[in-house]
């Protein structure tokens, strides 16, 4: 048998190919940023926005980690990263890590290290709505099947709409809510709500915000519920991990019935929402409730709130189970004051 040999420039060109095949491989590691661990390990990837509680490194092995800042010994970046800081300024840094509770920065200008409060950092690696350049879009959209005592007791199914519109120190939620039901062919429950809340941070952590709410429920007689009004908040936490924020207003509320009297008063009303990851990050623990009391002689006080937990499931898909309360001081004629609702719930999220 004959052996056959490529020409010499059959050769080269293999070598080349081979050549440009083994740079393809080594020239992410060549750029790839690290982390180095207190253990005294070293990680590989590409450091991605995050915050001051966790670390976001994208692997090639293992995905997008999340390290706590607790284990992080130094992050050196193969190009210049950008930290936005609470007074809207912007740094590039070539390295950083975390001392207590202050980040020590490297910034690429100069070669001493800056020292800063990790309450006076925003974020690394900001996204661009942050920098006031575009808009981010983020929803959730729930089927509920409820298992109600108080006004309505029956099993029904809710449709559950939650939107957030940011841009620049501007923050828009619109949250939806109908429910509908008939048993043995008679309706059992009608009511929707709609919530807009619109807020605009003016320095730090500091905010002023205005609200509006409808409410319609036919079994409580209530023809249509209207709240309006200022407020002003402060976001304590912000961050994937751990979100926590209060608002506090003067509200103008009325209330008009079917058959009862309408009714109308103004007084301080009171907003919380508080999300935080729990069990390993695997969990969200979750609260929100509406409070407003009226200044008058009727005493009025209304209470909506919603506590739960959501479990992500795959490809944007969530699994909930809430508990809601919701107590009206001075309900209509012959309604209950106060209204339990346990939900099992399927959703999909978008960020």
């Amino acid at each position: 048998m004959t052996n056959r040999r490529f020409p010499v420039g059959s050769d080269m060109i293999i070598q080349f190919a081979l050549l440009l095949v083994l740079l393809s491989f080594l020239q992410p590691l060549a750029i790839a940023d690290e982390v180095l661990i207190s253990d005294g390990s070293r990680l590989i990837g590409e450091v991605v926005r995050h915050d001051t509680e966790v670390l976001k490194l994208k692997t090639s092995f293992a995905g997008t980690l999340e390290i706590d800042w607790a284990e992080v010994k130094e992050v050196i970046l193969s190009e210049p990263g950008t930290v936005l800081l609470a007074d809207d300024r912007t740094l590039e840094i070539k390295a950083l890590s975390r001392e207590g509770d202050q980040f020590i920065l490297h910034p690429t200008s100069s070669a001493d290290p800056g020292y800063v409060e990790a309450s006076k950092v925003i974020a690394f690696e900001p996204e661009p709505w942050e920098l006031g350049q575009g808009r981010k879009r983020t929803g959730r959209i729930n089927l509920a099947i409820e298992d109600e005592n108080g006004n309505s007791e029956k099993r029904e199914y809710d449709l559950e709409l939650e939107l957030h519109h940011r841009w620049n120190k501007n923050h828009l939620t619109m949250l939806g809510q109908l429910e509908y039901d008939t048993t043995r062919g008679l309706t059992s429950t009608d009511n929707w709500t709609f919530f807009a809340n619109i807020d605009h941070t003016f320095t730090g952590n500091w905010y002023y915000a205005g609200a509006l709410l409808f409410r319609q429920d036919v079994f409580k007689d209530l023809k249509l519920r209207t709240s309006i009004g200022p407020g002003i908040g402060y976001r304590f936490f912000d961050s994937k991990q751990l979100k926590l924020r209060s608002e506090f207003g003067i509200f103008y509320l009325k209330d008009d019935f079917y058959d009862q009297v309408d009714q109308s008063f103004w007084g301080p009303g009171w907003y919380l929402e508080y999300e935080q990851m729990v069990w390993k990050r695997r969990l969200q623990l979750y609260h929100r409730h509406f409070s407003s009391l009226a200044v008058n002689e009727s005493g009025k006080y209304l209470w909506r709130s919603w506590t739960g937990l959501r479990a992500p499931m795959f490809s944007g898909f969530i699994a909930s189970i809430e508990y809601e309360i919701e107590y009206d001081s001075e309900p209509a004629v012959q309604v209950e004051t106060t209204d339990t609702t346990f939900k099992l719930k399927l959703g999909y999220e978008w960020k």
